[in-house]
């Protein structure tokens, strides 16, 4: 399938064609990091739903013991970003995102994915929840203090999370809480 696609992208300039030959590929488990990364060239933009469903199949086929996890890691993050730019798979996209922050953290790319979408939807437990853990890792008293404050406001939070955002709220000397 990859040879398929290979051709119809690079000899008939078909990268519509291209892409379901690897997507098929794929779905084999065969050639899945040349068929990721085929895909993620082919795929345009807007198509983002097909490439989600691409790179879930290649997160779901490759192998958690690759001496290079790289592509794996980018396709987590791929993924996340396409979920949390969605407001219905938002939490599943927390979700994935915690995925590729416990493989390979890098915390500045995960807040430019989670922010938006955190303060799109402050009463999503998952949001908020990764957006803390998120923020303690970046550091930064201000972001950590919009993390708290999101989590101390949703229902059941615990006291000591309001105390914590007050206490920080109090060292900076915000009064908005």
């Amino acid at each position: 399938w990859v040879r398929l696609g290979k051709m119809a992208e690079t000899e008939l300039g078909d990268s519509g064609r291209a892409a379901v030959y690897y997507e098929r590929s794929l779905a084999t488990g065969r050639r899945a990091l040349r068929a990721y990364r085929a895909i993620c060239r082919v795929v345009p933009q807007q198509e983002t739903l097909r490439l989600a469903g691409a790179l879930r199949g290649f997160v779901q086929s490759s192998d958690e013991d690759e001496t290079d996890a790289t592509p794996r890691n980018d396709a987590l993050y791929r993924l996340a970003e396409i979920d949390l730019g969605t407001p219905d798979t938002a939490g599943d996209g927390a979700k994935v995102l915690e995925q590729a922050l416990d493989r390979a953290p890098d915390y500045d790319r995960a807040l430019s994915l989670l922010a938006p979408a955190v303060h799109a939807a402050p009463a999503d437990p998952t949001l908020v929840r990764v957006y803390e853990r998120v923020a303690r890792a970046v550091g930064g008293d201000a972001l950590l203090l919009d993390a708290l404050a999101l989590s101390s406001a949703l229902p059941g939070a615990s006291l000591d999370a309001l105390n914590d955002a007050v206490d920080l709220s109090r060292k900076l000397g915000d009064t908005s809480l």
